[in-house]
């Protein structure tokens, strides 16, 4: 996740806006804080301009209308047209935020558990090669499973690290959004607390219900 400007906060009339349709979100494990234990959410994309700034974006809800004045926080991304819309605060003083951004949004643990198909084939592999003690032929396909290992071994280790690598910048974004003025005196880690949800719609904040820092 690479950007090629800082976070930008406007306030204006937001115009334009256009309904893109709905898309499910997905992490990793079942967010606790549902009844249902939902792996799953539906996130309501838009496209829209405030002040000439074209915007893009996607919440949970959007309880913001056509001419409503709201505040912004913005940023553009590499080879893109239109300005990422992280944080939106409506005139009703609803806060959208980014479900990706979020505390609750998929990131990998330190120490996850290795993949079940990993140890089964390291089984696999250690009794072939055990096999391959009492005969030649069962020694050089143990040695082809385990060459079968380890290039799987690699291969999963690239999607880690690519994975982790794209949640520690998630995890920078975040840090910075919640430095500037529009969210500064709001907790982050309060956020993720359906008490405050709007309409109980995942990350859609009722800052009337938020306590301060």
């Amino acid at each position: 996740m690479k950007f090629d400007s800082e976070l930008l906060q406007i306030k204006g009339k937001i115009s334009d806006i256009r309904h893109m349709g709905k898309k499910p979100f997905h992490w990793y494990k079942a967010n606790s804080s549902l009844i249902n234990q939902s792996y799953y959410f539906e996130v309501s994309h838009f496209l829209a301009y405030i002040d000439g700034y074209p915007l893009k974006g996607g919440f949970t809800d959007c309880t913001f209308y056509e001419n409503d004045i709201v505040e912004v926080v913005i940023l553009k991304k590499q080879d893109e047209k239109c300005y990422e819309v992280l944080a939106l605060l409506s005139s009703k003083n609803i806060l959208h935020i980014a479900p990706f951004l979020h505390p609750k949004a998929p990131r990998i643990n330190e120490n996850q558990d290795i993949p079940r198909w990993v140890l089964n084939v390291s089984g696999l592999v250690m009794t072939v090669t055990w096999l391959g003690l009492h005969s030649i032929a069962g020694f050089f396909l143990g040695m082809v499973f385990a060459f079968f290992v380890l290039v799987c071994i690699a291969l999963g280790w690239m999607v880690y690290v690519k994975t982790w690598q794209g949640d520690y910048d998630a995890y920078q974004l975040r840090s910075e959004l919640f430095k500037m003025p529009m969210l500064q005196n709001i907790d982050y880690k309060r956020i993720g607390k359906e008490k405050y949800w709007y309409r109980m719609k995942e990350y859609v904040i009722d800052i009337k219900l938020l306590p301060n820092k």
